[in-house]
């Protein structure tokens, strides 16, 4: 199961940063959080706590830029819809905002990872 979510996660983190980085203004990301969304957005923390339960599997929180806008991406291999664990920073989902899994994974682009445990 690690070596799974190994493979699992470092596929998410490269196609995140596949191609150049795309450009945002700090303020851009200020708009979304500070310094760690995971402390700062009420909403994210009740999410993660959720992952944080023992024998819950690894847990990667990371941001990313999509279209100039700042998301977050939860990866754990448990879960069978990956989709609905990326969100934009009101806590809404991709697939609530229309957006297709694969449009937004293959234009993504890496800000910062957060977090990367397992619980």
């Amino acid at each position: 199961m690690k070596k799974y979510f190994a493979v699992l996660s470092a596929f998410v983190l490269i196609i995140l940063m596949a191609c150049s980085k795309e450009v945002i203004a700090p303020e851009e990301i200020a708009k979304c959080y500070k310094e760690n969304p995971i402390e700062e957005l009420p909403w994210l923390n009740d999410v993660v706590k959720r992952f944080q339960q023992p024998k819950s599997g690894p847990l990667t929180v990371s941001s990313a830029v999509f279209r100039n806008e700042v998301y977050i991406v939860l990866v754990n291999p448990a879960v069978s819809c990956p989709m609905c664990y990326i969100y934009n920073c009101q806590g809404e989902t991709i697939g609530k905002l229309g957006i297709h899994y694969n449009t937004f994974t293959s234009e993504a682009k890496l800000i910062k990872v957060f977090l990367n445990k397992n619980y």
